[in-house]
C-alpha cells in the first residue's frame, strides 16, 4: 500500500509524526511525486519484505533507521543507518527489514 502525504509548503514538519512503523507491516509512504521525481520512506518492522520489482528510473536508497537487506539482480547487500545505495533502473530488487527500519527514497524520473 502506497501513501501519499501532501504538506503546506514553506512550513517545517517532523517526518516521525507521519512515518510510522506499522506491526507486521513493510509500507509505502512517499511526499513529492511528480514526472522528474518521487521522494519518500519505505517504512519496515522487523523481518517485513517489500517484494521484488524493477522501476523504471534510478533510486537512491538512504538507511535513516535499523538494517535492511537489499537484493539487487541476486546480489545482497545490507545498510545499516547512515548508508546509501544507487540502484540503477531496470534492475530487479527487494528490501527487507532485519530490523525495524526506515529508509528515505529518492527516484529520478527524467
Amino acid at each position: 500500500m502506497i501513501k501519499k502525504n501532501k504538506f503546506a509548503e514553506n512550513k517545517v514538519f517532523n517526518f516521525t509524526d507521519v512515518v510510522k512503523i506499522e506491526e507486521g507491516k513493510a509500507t509505502k509512504n512517499f511526499f513529492f511525486i511528480s514526472d522528474k521525481v518521487t521522494t519518500g520512506f519505505l517504512i519496515f518492522d522487523k523481518d517485513t519484505i517489500i517484494a521484488g520489482h524493477k522501476a523504471e528510473a534510478k533510486a537512491l536508497v538512504q538507511d535513516i533507521m535499523g538494517d535492511v537487506l537489499i537484493t539487487i539482480e541476486g546480489k545482497e547487500f545490507i545498510l545499516h543507518e547512515g548508508e546509501a545505495i544507487v540502484i540503477k533502473e531496470n534492475m530487479m530488487h527487494e528490501l527487507k527489514g532485519l530490523t525495524k527500519a526506515k529508509v528515505y527514497v529518492t527516484i529520478l524520473n527524467a
